[in-house]
């Protein structure tokens, strides 16, 4: 199962109910490797980070993008090293930006596609990965 990194607090039921929908929505995932590892995200190695407010989650202003970007519904890391690139196994939710810009009901397409940043896919690659541009088409 997934796992939750500050998951108390506004949101909650929102979030672990999108976590059930993506599972069950990955099959729109179409290309097969990239359809198991984030299954296997969601299902047994992934951490969802929940950012709220900078002031909720006690940290500073400028800690997070989510409290600098009001656009930005999440983020996974990598990182280079070498010729590699090291994708986290974390992705972050900014449920407070999400959830301004009215958004909620697209909240398991986010971790969708967080997630598959998480498993090296890249926008613009599509592979039925939700927003392969990088945002919502309505943005």
């Amino acid at each position: 199962m997934v796992k939750y990194k500050n998951l108390k607090g506004s949101f909650e039921k929102e979030i672990v109910s999108a976590v059930d929908l993506a599972q069950s929505n990955v099959g729109i995932i179409t290309e097969d490797k990239l359809r198991r590892c984030v299954k296997k995200k969601l299902e047994k190695s992934g951490i969802i980070r929940i950012r709220r407010t900078a002031e909720e989650d006690d940290e500073k202003i400028g800690s997070h993008d989510c409290y600098m970007n009001s656009n930005l519904g999440g983020q996974s890391k990598s990182y280079g090293i070498g010729k590699h690139e090291i994708h986290s196994k974390e992705i972050s939710i900014c449920i407070e930006n999400i959830s301004r810009l009215k958004r909620l009901h697209l909240l398991s397409d986010y971790i969708l596609h967080e997630f598959a940043h998480s498993c090296g896919w890249k926008d613009g690659e599509n592979k039925g990965v939700p927003f392969p541009n990088g945002y919502p088409e309505e943005f």
